[in-house]
C-alpha cells in the first residue's frame, strides 16, 4: 500500500494523502502558510490490530486537532483481518508553522495509552501563491451558467435570498459552465475563492448543451465542479473567476452558503491575525468626519471604502461584515484594487485587498446606534474589529 510509512513498537499504518487543502498547488507535502494541510491515512495498534480511539495530529503545538476516526479501510482489512476495516482518519491540519520543512506530529490514543508518532520534515510550509500570477485582469465576453450546488445529483436547497445551505456532513460542489464568448473555447480554469484561500479547476464534465447553444463546436469541455465545504462560522461568499488560454482572468460572479445552523462570529476570538483599515465612511455622498457622532437618516445611502489583510500568510482576508446594533445589515469580500497595500506586505496576492460597499441605512428609531465593521481571517477562524462608529438618528428638524 502506498503512502509514508507509520512504523513504531506500538503502531503500523501509512498516510496516502498529505497536501494543502483546496490549494491552488497539487504538489505533496507542500501548504501554504495560513492554509489547512489535509492528512489522511490508516493506523494500527501493532499488537492487537485494532484503530486507534483518536489520534491528535499537529504541526505546531498550537495547531493540534483531533482527526476524524473511523473510516473504511477494506484494503488494510484485507490485510490485518476485519478488525482494522473502520482503521481510517482524516484531518484537516491549521499550516501556522514557520515557512520552510516542518515536522508532523501524530499522537495516537488505545486504552488511555497515548504513543507519540512524529514524521521530521514531512512538510514544507511555503508562502501563499498568487492563483493569478502571471494574468492580466479583463471583463472579456464570457458566457457562464452556474447551475446549482449539487449532492451527487441532488439540488442543494437555497433560501429566498438566494444563500446555498450546504450540509457539512456530506461532500458538496458547485457546478457551472464557462466559455470564452471571443475564442468560443471553455474557461481553461476556474478558480474559486473562499475568503482568502483558493482552489483551482480544470474542467471535467463535458456540456455539449452549452457549446451548441454558442455555436462553439470546441467548447464541449466545459463544465466544472468546484468542491465546497462551508464555514462553521456564518455565511461564506464564493468569488468564481475564469482562466483564458490568453494569459487572463475575469471575475465572473460569486454565490453565497452557509451550514444549517452556522455558529455566530462572537465565538471567535478577536486576534491580531488580521489588519486593515475603514479609510472613508460617506453619507448620502458626503463624507464624514473620522471622530464623533454621524448624522443619518433612514433611506440614506451609507458608504464604507478600506482595505483588510490576513497578516498569516499573508493572504486576503476571509470577508467583511457591516452590523448596526449587533444586526447583520451588510457584507462583502475585498474585491478593490489596492496596490498600496500589495506593496507594503510585498505580497502580489493582496492587490484585490481594498473594499468598498453602500448600503441602505435600514429604519433606525431616534437616537445613537452602534455602527460596527468586523473582518473575518482567511480561515474564518478569527476577527478584527476593524470600526466602530455611533450613528445617531435626529428628530426631524434638528436634536
Amino acid at each position: 500500500m502506498p503512502g509514508i510509512e507509520l512504523q513504531t513498537d506500538d503502531v503500523v499504518g501509512s498516510i496516502d494523502e498529505l497536501h494543502e487543502a483546496g490549494g491552488v498547488s497539487d504538489v505533496a507535502h507542500s501548504v501554504a502558510r495560513g492554509s489547512y494541510v489535509t492528512v489522511r491515512g490508516w493506523l494500527l495498534d501493532r499488537v492487537s490490530h485494532r484503530p486507534a480511539e483518536s489520534i491528535a495530529v499537529a504541526l505546531t503545538a498550537e495547531s493540534e486537532v483531533e482527526a476524524v476516526m473511523g473510516l473504511p479501510r477494506p484494503d488494510v482489512a484485507e490485510v490485518f483481518g476485519a478488525s482494522a476495516t473502520g482503521s481510517g482518519f482524516a484531518a484537516a491540519v491549521p499550516a501556522d508553522a514557520a515557512l520552510g520543512l516542518c515536522a508532523l506530529s501524530l499522537r495516537p490514543r488505545r486504552n488511555g495509552l497515548r504513543w507519540d508518532v512524529a514524521l521530521e520534515d514531512a512538510v514544507t510550509v511555503v508562502p501563499p501563491k498568487d492563483p493569478f500570477e502571471g494574468f492580466d485582469r479583463r471583463p472579456g465576453q464570457w458566457a457562464f451558467v452556474i447551475d446549482g450546488m449539487f449532492v451527487g445529483e441532488s439540488r442543494v436547497p437555497r433560501e429566498a435570498n438566494g444563500v446555498y445551505v450546504v450540509d457539512p456532513r456530506v461532500p458538496a460542489e458547485l457546478r457551472l459552465w464557462a466559455i470564452d464568448g471571443a475564442a468560443l473555447e471553455p474557461a481553461s480554469a476556474i478558480v474559486a475563492r473562499f475568503g482568502g484561500r483558493f482552489v483551482r479547476i480544470t474542467s471535467t464534465i463535458p456540456r455539449s448543451d452549452a457549446a451548441a447553444s454558442l455555436r462553439a463546436p470546441r467548447a464541449t469541455m466545459c463544465g466544472f465542479a468546484v468542491p465546497f465545504i462551508p464555514s462553521p462560522v456564518g455565511t461564506e461568499r464564493v468569488d468564481l473567476y475564469a482562466l483564458d488560454g490568453e494569459g487572463s482572468y475575469a471575475h465572473l460572479a460569486s454565490v453565497r452558503a452557509r451550514q444549517p445552523n452556522p455558529l455566530p462570529a462572537s465565538i471567535l476570538p478577536v486576534t491580531a491575525k488580521v489588519q486593515g483599515a475603514l479609510d472613508a465612511l460617506d453619507v448620502a455622498g458626503a463624507a464624514v468626519e473620522p471622530v464623533g457622532d454621524v448624522t443619518v437618516t433612514p433611506g440614506q445611502a451609507l458608504r464604507l471604502r478600506g482595505w483588510a489583510v490576513d497578516t498569516l500568510g499573508p493572504r486576503l482576508s476571509g470577508g467583511i461584515d457591516v452590523l448596526i446594533d449587533d444586526n447583520l445589515v451588510g457584507e462583502m469580500q475585498t474585491l478593490c484594487d489596492r496596490s498600496d497595500i500589495a506593496a507594503k506586505f510585498a505580497h502580489s496576492g493582496l492587490l484585490e485587498s481594498g473594499f468598498d460597499l453602500t448600503l441602505t441605512v435600514p429604519g433606525l428609531e431616534l437616537g445613537p446606534h452602534e455602527l460596527t465593521v468586523r473582518v473575518f481571517s482567511a480561515r474564518r477562524d478569527a476577527i478584527l474589529i476593524l470600526a466602530r462608529r455611533t450613528l445617531r438618528v435626529p428628530r426631524p428638524g434638528g436634536e
